[in-house]
């Protein structure tokens, strides 16, 4: 019989024949010795290095494998230079340093996951449930839905607690502790408290990342291994290395384990003075030392500039610092130092990606992966560039297999968590964000994203605490605050969004020195626009304005500023055709998944409570998460006879999206014959074509019919009647054309009819009685053509456009005239026809120059060919009875300055014709050096305005400003066949106010509003008969106070002395009229701007004051948006949506 010893010895094609017969059956044991697991409770998602399972009951331990189920009894045991990461039932997350074993416990009665530490160390995550159990030897703790850390090591241990609340406890005592506070555990002592830093205990899981590549061909092998992120064998594959470019890549490796002492000891060693320098400042910026980092990454870039190791560290200390472009350079001298590097060109991709270069991140990343295709940080860049790109399922792909290569590279979790979130997957996407925050527990960044995607989950808590912890971690940056404020936001604390909001604002303002303008500028535009939200829901009206106008002005390819900016024109009479210009902006500037535009949002100068803000759908701006699937509807019904009903739907994909929408409103206005019927119908579509490329459309179809709502200064009729139907079309494109670029092209046309009737009062003069009626009906057609295209550099913003309007108007009129007496009537009836016909060419530039630190130029230029002409046919007879011909080019200049306190000063010229334009909407900028820009006026009005501003920031979200502006008219007069007919108007606008938010639940603001219009001359003789205004004066001192009570109320009152004086040209010379009266507002409403519905009451004129000047407009006498109801109103609100 022979024994193994007396085999003969194998040749090699039989050694070869042993291994694979050996292989497959060794593996198939270790699955077998695991697939008694039929109820798992956890899984093993992450692993670097050696990480071995042994079965319940058993001693034999096996390889472990990314993905495998782990059953109750099992144990977990992660080696030297070793990490793992295990995912529980109930979204609790734990990882694991090396020498740790972890027992999977069975969950316990009174919990919801257990887990035994038998030693070593674990970083639990567990926001979602209530308890979870820590059971190691000489420390148990229990605890309720937070995040923290246990450490056993023979008989001592401690617990340190980064959110939440935990009782920890051995066979002495029990002591609770909180977040930010820790406990040391020793034999037969109760736990005692100890100080600790958030990320001490954490270290060891941090993500470090690769910087040194070495050029040697003896460590080619080791550097292959390293760039698949197989670090424990790359390490392998350096024993006996003893050069300085080993050392350097050991150490580096190291870092990447986590293994912070053993690394800080090869820095320590012979290492390069410049080598050394790099590695520990990328120590530094991991451990969020950043002033250390800058400081080591000086000298080494001082001593050694020629390392690529130390530009690549060099990118990763001015990207924690916000010097994005900068580290982009970095990143770009170090591909030019090792053009072979695939993780240089890997991170060059990452920091390309994050200033939104997507082409040029992609080619990076692709580059990465043609010098070397292992290379797992390339795969998440591309994973990363297809998110930010739009295409969601190609992203989520690439990421999976990234994460398969790469179980612990946090950015690729990250980047699929945001995949996830874009795609409606909240839950999965929070997941994935928890991993990464697992995998980098030191990003503020991933912690302030993951506390948004809990607010997406309505998990406020979990949110609240998490943001807390990022702002703890790094106090200067601005991001947790920015989502805190928009959770208080969404939770109804519009005072408490106020405060922080200010906060991240202060906090981007900081950063000037450390980012690029244009980069700041986009920043500052996000933030502002959650802020102007808190501002505008708190009736805060002058710090709304405020911050809108700031948002637009430093990112106006926003489609969020833009709505932001349109919101705050609502209350301002003059400002109808720069509000729906705003809005139009914001459509075709919007991305997918953005709200819908609604059809009221589009209607200029709707005669109904609140004007376009009526039944408003959307009470914040899209911040987060945006869904091209959703619904919502609100009603109102109230006094003079009003109801209204507004709805919208929208679905689409990650490429596109259709929205439709519709409006009614009916009341009998003020009059007592009076009525108002509104309805219109929306619908729009986007089209993500390509990466670069966005189509849009639109239909607008407006039905509106008044009887007597004009409450004019100077009407002389006795009766009003009007009517329009309009059907608005649009199509268009939006071009990416470079990171920094965009192009927009955009084709209208508008076609319907309108019509108006009125009666003047009946005259009476001795025996005689004499009256007019006229009924005018016109059809029009109205085209045109816009491009606009925007660009920025390092210190400058400009936009550069043009268009091209055509109009076709063609009215018929039929007037009849009464003399009446006792003896004989005679009616005398006539009729003629009008056909108007007006071309409108413009081009436009405007310029933005950031020339110092903390002033900017502006300069806008403007052409405009204007020809305007109506002829009358009256029987056989046709009349040249109109002509307005203007050819002009006008420049503009402005001033501002900012201090770096808080303080900023303005002051502009500006030059402009008002033209039409289709639907009154507009691609121009409607703003230029921070002041208004367009205006309601009459077609082809010349104006030039002077204006000053000052606004100064106080701090916990009070403010002051005010504006003053003088604005000198030329109104073409319509009745005049000359070629230069002109009425001059003089027009002054100013304004202060005061915003303080005073307590928690309370905020104030007070404010003086002053408008003045006066005719300074006409070209033509004046005609007396009661019609012609003269001059008006309008003083307002408005006082709000605004509550907001626990349980999602929220109340507003608003005092406003009023102070008018009036004169016009009647037949017996001149008329002057004022008042000066009180007027008192009162609003209360229910639900907060996250909830799902909300319901709200307001009283406009509650003391039903009725001595009441209105005005429409001055020059046009259309209907607008009273300014003061002229009698008591109550009026009932409702909405819902998801």
């Amino acid at each position: 019989m022979l024994t193994a010893f007396d085999w003969p010895p194998l040749r090699p094609h039989q050694r070869i024949l042993t291994h694979l017969l050996l292989v497959p059956i060794l593996l198939l044991s270790s699955w077998a010795a695991h697939a008694q697991c039929d109820a798992p409770v956890a899984r093993l998602i992450s692993m670097q290095g050696v990480v071995e399972v042994s079965a319940a009951g058993k001693t034999e331990w096996h390889p472990a494998r990314v993905g495998q189920d782990l059953c109750a009894g099992e144990l977990v045991t992660v080696r030297k230079q070793s990490r793992a990461a295990v995912l529980f039932e109930g979204d609790v997350l734990t990882r694991l340093d090396q020498f740790s074993t972890l027992e999977i416990a069975a969950r316990p009665k009174d919990g919801d996951a257990a887990l035994g530490l038998r030693e070593g160390i674990v970083h639990v995550i567990s926001r979602l449930k209530k308890r979870v159990e820590v059971i190691a030897p000489v420390v148990n703790a229990l605890v309720e839905g937070t995040e923290f850390t246990v450490m056993a090591r023979g008989d001592n241990g401690r617990v340190v607690v980064a959110e939440g609340r935990v009782r920890v406890s051995n066979d002495a005592g029990v002591t609770r502790l909180t977040a930010g506070q820790a406990a040391d555990v020793s034999p037969g002592q109760t736990p005692r408290a100890i100080p600790v830093q958030p990320l001490d205990s954490v270290r060891w899981a941090i993500h470090y990342p690769l910087v040194v590549w070495p050029a040697s061909d003896n460590l080619k092998a080791a550097r292959a291994l390293g760039v698949r992120a197989r670090y424990t064998d790359a390490l392998a594959r350096l024993e006996g290395q003893d050069g300085g470019e080993a050392q350097a890549y050991r150490a580096n490796l190291l870092l990447a384990l986590g293994r912070f002492d053993d690394a800080q000891r090869v820095v320590d060693g012979d290492l390069g003075a410049a080598q050394a320098n790099a590695l520990r400042a990328t120590i530094a910026v991991a451990q969020s030392r950043l002033t250390e980092a800058r400081q080591l990454i000086d000298t080494a870039l001082s001593t050694q500039p020629e390392s690529a190791t130390v530009h690549m560290a060099a990118s990763y200390v001015y990207q924690a610092e916000g010097r994005l472009d900068a580290a982009l350079q970095a990143a770009i001298e170090a591909t030019r130092r090792r053009p072979g590097n695939p993780l240089a060109w890997a991170r060059r991709a990452e920091m390309e990606l994050t200033l939104a270069r997507l082409e040029d991140g992609q080619r990076s990343a692709q580059h990465a992966l043609d010098i070397d295709a292992g290379t797992v940080r390339a795969k998440a860049m591309i994973g990363f560039a297809l998110v930010l790109s739009g295409d969601l399922s190609e992203a989520g792909i690439r990421l999976t297999d990234a994460i398969a290569a790469d179980p612990a590279d946090p950015l690729a979790h990250y980047a699929l968590g945001l995949n996830e979130i874009r795609q409606g997957r909240v839950a999965e996407g929070r997941r994935e964000l928890e991993v990464a925050v697992l995998l980098d527990p030191s990003n503020v960044e991933y912690r302030a994203i993951l506390g948004r995607a809990y607010m997406a989950e309505h998990q406020d808590k979990h949110a609240a605490t998490q943001l807390e912890l990022a702002a703890r971690i790094d106090p200067a940056s601005p991001s947790p605050r920015f989502f805190e404020a928009q959770r208080r936001l969404l939770n109804g604390d519009m005072l408490g969004a106020i405060d922080v909001g200010n906060q991240a604002l202060e906090l981007n303002d900081n950063r000037l020195t450390l980012r690029s303008p244009g980069l700041l500028a986009t920043d500052r535009a996000a933030r502002a626009t959650t802020l102007g939200s808190a501002y505008r829901l708190a009736g805060l009206d002058g710090g709304f304005k405020e911050v809108a106008a700031d948002a637009v002005e430093a990112d106006p390819s926003s489609g969020s500023v833009h709505r932001l900016m349109a919101q705050a024109y609502t209350d301002d009479q003059r400002l109808e055709i720069a509000r729906v210009s705003e809005q139009f902006q914001s459509f075709i500037y919007g991305d997918i998944g953005e709200p819908m535009v609604m059809p009221q949002d589009l209607v200029t100068a709707i005669p109904v409570l609140n004007g376009a803000r009526v039944m408003s759908l959307n009470e914040t701006a899209a911040m987060f998460g945006n869904t091209p699937n959703a619904f919502s509807m609100s009603g109102l019904v109230g006094s003079q006879e009003t109801w209204g009903a507004s709805a919208m739907a929208s679905a689409g994909g990650e490429r596109y999206q259709a929205s439709v929408g519709h409006f009614d409103y009916r009341s009998d206005g003020f009059a007592e014959d009076g009525k108002i019927d509104l309805s219109a119908t929306r619908g729009q579509l986007r089209w993500q074509a390509t990466q670069d490329l966005m189509l849009f459309g639109d239909v607008l179809h407006k039905d509106l019919a008044t009887d007597d709502v004009t409450q004019s200064l100077y009407t002389i009729y006795s009766a009003t009647a009007a009517s329009e139907r309009s059907d608005l079309t649009r199509a268009g494109l939006r071009f990416k054309m470079s990171p920094t670029s965009s192009l927009v092209l955009v084709g209208s046309n508008e076609s319907g009819s309108k019509g108006d009737s009125n009666a003047t009062p009946e005259t009476v003069i001795g025996l005689f009685h004499f009256q007019t009626d006229a009924d005018s009906r016109t059809r029009f057609s109205r085209h045109g053509l816009g491009l606009r295209f925007d660009a920025e550099g390092e210190h400058t913003r400009y936009q550069l456009g043009a268009s091209s309007y055509r109009l076709k108007e063609t009215a018929r009129t039929n007037e009849i005239e009464t003399i009446s007496s006792p003896f004989f009537s005679i009616v005398n009836p006539s009729s003629y026809r009008v056909r108007e016909d007006a071309k409108v060419n413009r081009i436009f530039g405007q310029l933005r120059w950031a020339f110092v630190e903390r002033a900017a130029l502006y300069l806008r230029g403007v052409f405009v060919r204007y020809d305007d002409q109506a002829f009358k046919y009256d029987g056989s007879t046709v009349n040249d009875v109109s002509r307005r011909d203007t050819e002009r080019l006008m420049p503009s200049v402005g001033l501002a300055w900012r201090d770096g306190t808080g303080t900023t000063l303005r002051g502009a010229f500006i030059q402009d014709v008002s033209t039409p334009s289709p639907g009154n909407q507009s691609l121009m900028p409607t703003r230029f050096a921070g002041f208004d820009a367009s205006f309601d006026d009459v077609p082809g009005t010349r104006f030039r305005r002077l204006a000053l501003g000052v606004e100064r920031r106080l701090g916990h979200g009070a403010s002051v400003g005010g504006e003053w502006s003088r604005r000198k008219m030329g109104v073409s007069y319509e009745l005049c066949a000359a070629t230069d007919c002109m009425t001059r108007w003089d027009e002054h606008r100013h304004s202060v106010h005061l915003t303080w938010p005073l307590t928690r639940y309370a905020g104030a603001e007070i404010g003086w509003r002053y408008y003045a219009i006066r005719l300074l001359r006409q070209d033509i003789p004046a005609v007396a008969g009661g019609y012609q205004p003269l001059s008006m004066r309008t003083e307002e001192l408005p006082l709000r106070l605004f509550v907001q009570w626990p349980s999602q109320w929220r109340s507003s009152v608003e005092v406003v002395r009023v102070r008018q004086d009036v004169t016009n040209l009647a037949s017996a010379g001149r008329a002057r009229n004022n008042a000066s009266f009180w007027v008192t507002n009162v609003q209360l409403q229910y639900g907060s701007p996250g909830s799902r519905w909300g319901v709200g009451l307001e009283v406009r004129n509650l003391f039903d004051q009725d001595a009441l000047i209105q005005d429409t407009d001055l020059l046009t006498a259309e209907p607008r948006t009273p300014l003061w109801y002229p009698e008591r109103s109550v009026f009932l609100t409702a909405r819902f949506g998801f």
